[in-house]
């Protein structure tokens, strides 16, 4: 067994394995072929690996939030180029909860009161556990939605999945991997629709949609943690 599933991208990672003997001891528990551990001939951090190039420099949407990091580790400055549009986000409060069962009660009923509105709704969760006892929770209430984490049958199809992500009534469900690098787009993507429409519906029991959309222009964002006291934070990308 060589894969294992990176709680920082939410992907399969096919020629890692754990170390100290951890790997080994899951290849016991599923009767598969236990391996020799992996010796470690060199190893080097990021951080010192940057540091041998003469020159450095890059593009990213989160680079001003570890600023402090880069002028103290790089000696680099973070140049924040503006949007092409003013920012008209809406960040509500950061809600907290005693336990478990409470956040994910919270998180399906705010799914379903935007599923009503007809507004999309993407949900990130931190782990495929996670992003499955959601799903679950929402197929009690036949809310159809879409799953992307790292299991085959939808990582294929990662990035066709997080495009149709702003579609009219469409709930996402995804861990970290959320289809970095490809675009939400509000109403979906004409450029995938056609030959993704089966992909996208493959987790919607039969059930019909009423009323009309009250707003094609929103998309709204649900961040939840894995313990039991995490924090649930909700963004609006654009205020209704």
């Amino acid at each position: 067994m060589r894969s294992s599933s990176s709680e920082l991208t939410g992907r399969v990672e096919e020629k890692r394995r754990w170390s100290e003997g951890i790997h080994q001891a899951v290849e016991a528990k599923e009767g598969l072929k236990i391996q020799a551990d992996s010796v470690i001939v060199a190893q080097i951090t990021y951080q010192s690996l940057f540091k041998l190039y003469p020159k450095l420099s890059g593009m990213t949407g989160t680079a001003k939030t570890e600023e402090k990091e880069f002028l103290k580790m790089f000696q680099i400055p973070v140049i924040e180029v503006p949007t092409n549009l003013p920012n008209i986000r809406n960040d509500l409060p950061i809600q907290a909860f005693a336990t478990a069962r409470g956040k994910w009660e919270h998180v399906r009923r705010e799914v379903a009161y935007m599923f009503r509105l007809c507004r999309p709704v993407l949900v990130g969760t931190t782990s495929v556990e996670n992003s499955e006892h959601l799903s679950d929770l929402l197929k009690e209430w036949n809310i159809p939605h879409n799953v992307l984490n790292a299991r085959p049958k939808y990582a294929g199809k990662e990035a066709e999945i997080v495009a149709q992500a702003g579609q009219k009534c469409a709930i996402t469900i995804s861990t970290n991997m959320a289809g970095r690098g490809t675009d939400i787009i509000l109403g979906g993507n004409p450029k995938v629709e056609g030959r993704l429409l089966s992909a996208l519906t493959r987790e919607a029991p039969n059930v019909e949609v009423d009323g009309e959309a009250i707003s094609q222009k929103v998309l709204s964002k649900i961040k939840v943690g894995s313990s039991s006291s995490a924090l649930l934070a909700k963004a609006a990308l654009m205020g209704w």
